[in-house]
């Protein structure tokens, strides 16, 4: 059984709590965070004194994966990795048996969906090779999970298994075709990677690599990250830079400079960022005062903060940003931060190159006219919020992505690789 791990929120702040901040209403619901590539991370928030066990639903059983009891000041505990990414399982239900002090049983859910297995596999293979010569081809895990064995094999034979443990690179030699271009497979499970080595001297080229789409933000993209890496195969590379419980109103993240080395280090040819669920702290001004939300200050400082994560992500006007406008969230309080939020990100984009920087208004379809657990979406019923009325379902980030998508057709057609 995993250890519970406390902490003050998911928002990782000690102190006073944001206006709206998760689970301060003394609401009891679970939430599943895949921020840590190759893990998932549970929260259990509610009032001081909540007692829980957390599970996961596989199949008709519940399996523990941890247990614990919020305490003062914070208002969730942490099990810190309570499941791991798998490929044969990608969809995952957890659920909690939560007793509050005044002896109120809860059973508060959350539904996760992991990134494909095709992201899991990475290799490093050589460019040109002469015919009938060694060459060498590292594996890597990018999950860093080990204890799986891909299928490496040239032209369809000569295949072996490679044994891959924790994040370690594993590099074998192998034989190219005596004669003409040798195809490079590596296989696990229904994942496939393949790629063609040119004899010495061959003129034919090898493909330019996919470019990369960066998810970043905080947990709201969650789901979306998903959902792209489905989209976009065969398409493009789908990196995940986002970080549970982050603002940028109390910026321990430091978004700024992380856009600005994310940019630098993966050149995305398009960003795609959710943020805003965690704002409502105050913040100081480049004068050296103190704008409280949701006032006119704060609101024009937060427009200047996405401006300059915009234009970090942007390079110079190389890369596309597409900047999701928060769903109206449940909570009443949460309500008007979302919107001075929203409000915010638009004033940021329209004062950006609108060549470069798009707002993608995902709340006119998951929450028109307010907030919705529910909604008819092409002709069928669907729940599109979690529980905590926050988060997006699989059914609402696949809404939300079909409208990111429709951007992303002119995104890539219009930025060449630089």
């Amino acid at each position: 059984m995993r250890k519970a791990v406390l902490l003050c929120a998911l928002v990782g702040l000690c102190g006073p709590l944001a206006p709206g901040a998760f689970g301060d209403d003394g609401s009891t619901f679970l939430v599943a965070d895949t921020a840590q590539v190759g893990h998932i991370d549970l929260y259990l928030f509610g009032a001081d004194g909540t007692q829980a066990e957390l599970f996961e639903r596989v199949g008709e059983k519940l399996v523990v994966v941890g247990q614990g009891t919020v305490q003062a000041p914070a208002t969730a505990f942490r099990v810190r990795d309570a499941a791991t990414w798998g490929c044969a399982r990608r969809t995952r239900r957890f659920e909690a048996m939560a007793t509050s002090r005044d002896g109120t049983v809860h059973r508060p859910e959350f539904t996760v969906r992991t990134p494909p297995c095709r992201d899991r596999l990475g290799w490093t293979t050589p460019r040109v090779g002469r015919p009938g010569a060694l060459v060498a081809v590292t594996l890597r895990d990018r999950w860093g999970l080990g204890d799986i064995a891909p299928r490496l094999c040239v032209d369809g034979r000569s295949c072996r298994r490679v044994p891959l443990r924790g994040g370690d690179s594993v590099t074998r030699w192998v034989r190219l075709a005596s004669a003409g271009s040798s195809l490079l497979t590596l296989q696990l499970g229904n994942a496939r990677l393949t790629t063609r080595v040119p004899s010495t001297g061959d003129q034919a080229s090898r493909p330019h690599p996919l470019p990369t789409v960066l998810v970043a933000g905080d947990s709201t993209i969650q789901g979306v990250d998903t959902a792209l890496s489905e989209r976009l195969a065969g398409t493009a590379r789908v990196v995940l830079g986002w970080r549970g419980g982050s603002s940028l109103s109390a910026d321990r993240w430091r978004w700024i400079p992380t856009a600005k080395r994310q940019a630098r280090r993966l050149r995305p040819r398009v960003t795609v960022v959710s943020l805003g669920a965690n704002e409502g702290w105050p913040m100081t001004l480049p004068d050296g005062s103190t704008a409280v939300c949701c006032e006119a200050p704060w609101r024009a400082e937060y427009a200047r903060r996405v401006g300059r994560m915009m234009r970090a992500y942007s390079r110079g006007g190389k890369a596309r940003v597409l900047w999701l406008l928060l769903p109206t969230p449940r909570d009443p309080r949460r309500q008007v931060i979302a919107e001075v939020v929203n409000a915010a990100i638009r004033e940021a984009a329209l004062a950006a190159d609108s060549q470069v920087v798009s707002v993608v208004p995902i709340d006119s379809v998951i929450s028109p006219g307010g907030f919705r657990r529910t909604l008819s979406y092409r002709g069928r019923d669907r729940v599109v919020r979690q529980a905590d009325g926050v988060h997006l379902t699989m059914a609402g980030a696949a809404i939300a992505t079909d409208m990111i998508m429709r951007v992303l057709a002119t995104a890539f057609a219009e930025h060449k690789p630089d």
